[in-house]
């Protein structure tokens, strides 16, 4: 069975299609990006956000806050409450 690299493929695609966005929004909590965002930031002025679940989250995206290459980091449970709104009613 082949493991999947997933965030191998997302890092060489952000830094390949670098130049067709201005803004980078993660949702995943896996601290293996955060090497390829700390770059994009370095090298290009990138900003990241990254939206986890609470609990599973890596070490280096809360270090990348701290460090500054990441704009912020907010947990989906958090905006909960967004998506449980009854904005619209419909007859």
């Amino acid at each position: 069975m082949k493991k999947c690299d997933l965030d191998v493929e997302m890092a060489v695609d952000l830094i390949k299609m670098r130049d067709l966005y201005d803004r980078i929004v993660i949702f995943s909590g896996d601290g293996d990006i955060a090497y390829a965002l700390r770059y994009l930031k370095e090298a290009y002025g990138k900003r990241s956000y990254v939206f986890s679940a609470r609990g599973h989250i890596g070490g280096e995206i809360v270090q990348g806050v701290k460090d500054g290459f990441l704009e912020n980091m907010m947990f989906a449970e958090d905006f909960e409450y967004r998506l449980n709104m009854d904005r619209f009613r419909y007859p």
